[in-house]
Order: C-alpha cells, then structure tokens, then sequence
C-alpha cells in the first residue's frame, strides 16, 4: 500500500490512499507516528467516488479509524510519504498501473492502437488505472482496451504452470498481464527507441517469459538500498526515500532550472574560469597543441584526470562549454529536454542538475549505516554468546536469551553513541533543498531501463511465428 500523508498548506484532497479516496488512519499502524508536530483529525472516505470527504471536525470523539494522521515537519510515519518532503503534486499517479496483455489468436487491431501494438507479436497495451490494482481485480484498468479482463503477475507463465495457485487453469498465458508504471513504459519507449532502433514490447514480454519469478521483481536485479528498503509485503514508506514516487516524466521545477540557464547573445561565452595569471611552462608538451585538440582529448579524460590537467597544463585553465555539453550527454542520457535547446550556460547547467539529482545517493549510504551500526553491534554481541556455547534456543536463566536481554540496553547506547558521534564529525553533510525528486527518480529508472535492454539483448532470437 502506497498512500500520502498532506502537510502544512496543502488541502485536505492531497492526502490519499492506494486507491485515492481514504488516507493514513491511527488504526493503520502498531505504532502510531508520536513526531512533535504531527496531529490527528477526523475525516471521512466515500469509496463510491473518486473524492474524499473533506468535511473535518477537529476535536471528535469519533472511533480512531476514522482520525487522519496529519504529517509534521518531522512525522516519522512509514504508511504514507509526509507533504513536508513531497508534495502531492509531483507524486501524483505515482500508483497507477498499466499493462501489457496478452494477444489471443482472434485479437483484432484497433484504432487507437500505437504502431508497435498492431506490429507486437505477443502482446499489446491496457488501460491505465488511476490507483494500484488487485492482481485479480483489473475492472479499473481504462479503458477496456481489446476487451481485456484477466489478471496480472510478474511471474512467467511456465513459473504458473509450475506452481499452480488455486488451480488455475493451464491457459492463463491468455489472460496474464505484465504491470508495469505508465511513466516508467513512456521511459521505456525512449530507451527501446535508443537501442533497438523501435518500441519493442514484446522484448519486455519475452523478458518476463523468460526470467520472471513468483517474486514480486526479478530476484538477480541489481536494486538500490532504497528500493529494497522499502519493498516488503506492503510498501514502506520511509523518509528519505520519497524520490521513489516522484513523477519522473513530468517534473515541476526542471523547466525552470533549465530556462535559467539560458543565455543572452551578449552574455555567450565559449569558455568556462578565468585564465590564470601565469606563463605557460616550456616543459608543458600540451602547449603546441592546437585548442580544437584539446577540447578533442578532454572527451576522452575522466573527471579527475581534467581536473588533474588543469593544476598542472596552461592549456587546460579554461574549459570549454562543448566540453560540459558532453558530460551532460553522456553522464546523463535521460534529460532529453535539451537536445534541441541552444544558448546554454552548459557549466551551469551541469552543475545545477548534479545538486537537483541529489548528488552520489549519500542519503542512501546514510540510511544503511543507520540501520548497520547497531545490526553490527547485535551479529557481535551474539557471535560472543555463542562463542560461549549459549544457544537462543536456550531459554534458562543462564542461557542466551536471559543475557541477551540483559546486554541489550548497553549495544542500544553504544550504538545511539557512536550514531551521535558520526553526525558531530560531519559524517553526512546536510542535504540540498534544490534536489528535485522526479529526476532523481528519472535516473534511477533510466539506469534500470539499460539494464533491462542489456538483458533483452541477450535474449535468444525470437522464433515464435
């Protein structure tokens, strides 16, 4: 279950669940967010329409399931992402589902069909619901495209046949759908475009026939911290991971970012820094080079070795723009926003969308370590009982589980300690406040997409008639 929790001055309909008409209740959770801040409401669903009753009685003696948790600055709830961190603006649609279905052998092209739908050997496209669907119920897929009524899984079909789930009949292949995210397919399109040369959807259907499992995803894929942080039976929404809902097709503030990095005639400039104050070295063997050469090698350096060569060359003082051009192009294939633009400060740009991208993930690495430094503490307290021939199966007052218990508060304070400690010491600096989610979102979904197209690639061909 994916749901938002609204905050500060956004209204009430920006809080909703899975399926958009409920929100976050007391109820939902064991242990209900305590953050300073954070208050309870009372509030209403209508779940025969697609709105919520926004009719609030603060105050209420009303039964806890009907009181809405209501995000402080620094709410700690995982059932639903804060408003303090993510608007509901630039997550919305975030659960919405489309699928590929399967093509039966009357199947008849249609005219809202796309080109590669009508040319697809095996699949074509669904609906798109506006919240998450039950693999057994896809009613909210619209519109009916191609009379499509069966289910939905991530699995093969040869994974059904092997497992059969409550004697489902062999012919499920005709009725099994891959879901998938509409704007993560919009970025598979540009992705297939890029390296196959079209759409290719039933590369994708092949992909799911051939490696898919009764897992939910594929368990070989190569997943961020973040996402395997979140992903259990229900989905968790922990803070500092809302960057996994962001919209990353539409996303509010590139366009800005980008149009302020415009320039005006007068203010073009070919090169990046100032030249330094200093004569050119006689052993420097890059001076007899011309500068279209020099911009030609930098193509070919790492980050640092540019950097390396502008301590130690005269020629290398002053960068060009076509240079930061390229690392746009090449370190960030995924904004295809700029590849008719003209007139930009490529230095600025490229630095304003490192910060917008959220820099190197540390945000990630930080909730690692947050959750390592007392898991290390407790595989070390128990490798120590065991050493000593403790077992927890043991339960005497002698045994494991009684010292375990009374060591326990001890690792607790040592880790809280040492967590003390490493933020005091600037372990992880502050995060920006110019990150845009969506494009951190972008890059990470794009960086998927080329894995997915290097596994397609090494597909067999495909024989099928």
């Amino acid at each position: 279950m994916l749901l938002d929790v609204y905050a500060g001055d956004e209204p009430p309909a920006a809080g909703w669940d899975n399926i958009y008409v409920g929100f976050v209740t007391l109820v939902d959770s064991s242990e209900p967010c305590q953050a300073e801040g954070c208050t309870n409401i009372v509030r209403t669903s209508d779940y025969t329409t697609d709105e919520v009753n926004t009719v609030i009685a603060e105050g209420s003696e009303d039964s806890d399931e009907e009181k809405e948790h209501i995000a402080g600055p620094d709410c700690k709830c995982t059932l639903g992402y804060s408003g303090w961190r993510i608007s509901a603006n630039e997550m919305e649609h975030c659960i919405s589902t489309q699928c590929l279905a399967a093509k039966v052998p009357e199947w008849q092209p249609e005219p809202d069909d796309e080109d590669f739908e009508t040319e697809a050997k095996h699949c074509f496209l669904t609906g798109v619901s506006r919240g998450g669907v039950d693999e057994w119920d896809v009613t909210s897929l619209k519109p009916a495209r191609h009379g499509f009524e069966g289910m939905i899984d991530n699995h093969s079909q040869k994974d059904v046949r092997a497992f059969p789930i409550l004697n489902m009949p062999l012919d499920i292949e005709e009725k099994s759908a891959l879901p998938m995210h509409p704007k993560c397919f919009d970025l598979f399109k540009l992705v297939s475009r890029q390296r196959l040369g079209k759409v290719d959807i039933d590369a994708l259907w092949r992909l799911r026939e051939a490696f898919g499992d009764y897992e939910n995803r594929f368990t070989d894929f190569p997943h961020r911290p973040d996402v395997d942080l979140v992903s259990d039976q229900w989905y968790s929404c922990e803070p500092g991971t809302e960057y996994l809902a962001a919209n990353p097709v539409e996303i509010p503030g590139l366009d800005s970012l980008v149009q302020g990095c415009v320039m005006e005639s007068e203010h073009m400039r070919d090169v990046v820094f100032d030249a330094r104050e200093r004569s050119v070295p006689g052993h420097d063997p890059f001076s007899r080079l011309s500068p279209e050469l020099c911009q030609m090698l930098l193509k070919y350096q790492s980050r640092k070795d540019v950097a390396n060569l502008r301590l130690v060359s005269m020629s290398f003082s002053q960068l060009p723009q076509t240079y930061f051009r390229h690392l746009i192009e090449t370190e960030m294939p995924w904004m295809w926003e700029l590849s008719e633009l003209k007139g930009l400060d490529w230095h600025n740009l490229c630095c304003k969308l490192s910060i917008a991208d959220g820099g190197a993930g540390i945000d990630e690495k930080e909730r690692r370590w947050l959750k390592d430094v007392p898991r290390l503490k407790y595989d070390k307290l128990r490798e120590e009982l065991e050493a000593k021939g403790k077992s927890f199966k043991n339960p005497g007052p002698s045994g494991f589980n009684a010292e375990w218990m009374q060591r326990r508060p001890m690792v607790e304070e040592e880790a809280e300690a040492e967590i003390r400690a490493g933020y005091a010491a600037g372990m992880w600096p502050p995060r920006s406040n110019q990150a845009l989610l969506g494009l951190r979102n972008r890059r990470r979904i794009w960086e998927d997409l080329e894995e997915i197209m290097r596994r397609i690639e090494a597909l067999p061909p495909d024989e099928t008639t």
